[in-house]
């Protein structure tokens, strides 16, 4: 999802700012994978972030304001680059086939992911969920869902690390798995990148 004069900063001062409150992604995890899916109200809430006065002596907007100075200084973690030959989605939008630069803006298992074409053209930011494997990666990629001829961004790793990224499936990717399920239409493509530093 886009919005807007929100850039990355402003994404990332929101994640930071839901986890202070007690907002946590549902687990679900099993054997051989960790998901993290939908945000929940079962965290902590720590609410002396937001007390004024008192103690620590902070008010809400100073502990705002030194929440985003902390959100820019954190880096991000994944920074892959790959050419894609086919048009995608990301959540809700589709993109055209180019080179994308793709990494995550965040820390912990809190990250957003931002997909930005080379050309300037194209960009999106989009949540995005921890993914484990037992087994390393065998090399960096973005793996694509592939429902007749409609691609779907859904997972992106680095050589040699046994975690990813995983996009959430919308509902219009649901509905294709589907109809695609009696079909065996539906299969995995991945795209080699290259890591980016």
């Amino acid at each position: 999802m886009t919005h807007p004069g929100v850039g990355p900063l402003t994404a990332l001062a929101f994640v930071q700012i839901a986890s202070y409150l007690g907002l946590v992604p549902l687990e679900k995890s099993s054997r051989d994978r960790r998901r993290l899916g939908h945000i929940t109200k079962q965290g902590k809430f720590d609410g002396a972030l937001f007390a004024g006065g008192g103690g620590a002596g902070h008010s809400a907007q100073s502990s705002l304001s030194l929440l985003l100075v902390a959100g820019s200084a954190i880096a991000q973690t994944v920074h892959v680059r790959a050419n894609i030959p086919f048009n995608f989605a990301v959540g809700s939008k589709t993109l055209p086939a180019g080179t994308y630069d793709v990494g995550t803006i965040g820390n912990g298992d809190d990250k957003m992911l931002l997909v930005q074409a080379r050309d300037g053209n194209s960009s999106m930011i989009m949540g995005s969920n921890a993914a484990e494997n037992r087994k390393p990666a065998d090399k960096s990629k973005l793996v694509f869902n592939k429902y007749g001829s409609r691609y779907f961004l859904s997972e992106i790793w680095v050589n040699g690390a046994t975690r990813g990224r995983q996009l959430p499936k919308t509902s219009r990717e649901k509905e294709l798995a589907k109809d695609f399920a009696q079909d065996f239409a539906q299969r995995r493509v991945e795209i080699v990148a290259s890591l980016l530093q």
